[in-house]
């Protein structure tokens, strides 16, 4: 969403871009790469990356740090280190295997949802039929008697 913002291109003086600690995964960074690319943050010197889920040596991730160190260069800003190219990657979180799991496990509960409600609407669908099937109308002398016999019954 932030990228389809700064793709409008009404952010050419924006410096710095503190994008720490946002699960942020690898297809967001190649997002970001293509805002970059593209010419829409021209002013754009130092991204802040740390603390998201991606791999340091993700291809987007290392193209932002070549375009970013190229744009220093041409700025003749040799020694400004902390100002220019991306912060340091020293606790980035790759997508872990809970979190795989976890996936996984939505996934196997969306089916067992569906087929819940399957299950559900097939029983729905059964008491319907049964509804409007024809009953038998023939009184039953043992079963009113039985009845009649456990109306005149009290709980003591």
């Amino acid at each position: 969403m932030v990228c389809n913002t700064f793709k409008k291109g009404h952010n050419g003086k924006l410096r710095t871009l503190r994008l720490q600690y946002n699960e942020i995964d690898s297809r967001g960074v190649k997002k970001l790469w293509d805002v970059v690319q593209g010419g829409a943050l021209p002013g754009l010197r130092r991204v802040e990356l740390n603390g998201n889920k991606f791999s340091e040596d993700d291809e987007a991730v290392e193209s932002l740090r070549v375009e970013l160190e190229k744009r220093r260069e041409e700025a003749g800003k040799e020694g400004e280190e902390g100002e220019w190219g991306i912060d340091e990657l020293d606790e980035l979180e790759e997508e872990s295997d809970e979190e795989e799991e976890a996936d996984s496990e939505k996934e196997e509960q969306k089916d067992s949802e569906d087929e819940v409600e399957a299950k559900a609407e097939s029983i729905v669908r059964d008491a319907e039929e049964a509804e409007g099937m024809k009953v038998s109308q023939k009184k039953d002398d043992e079963v009113d008697a039985l009845a009649e016999k456990m109306g005149k019954t009290e709980m003591v």
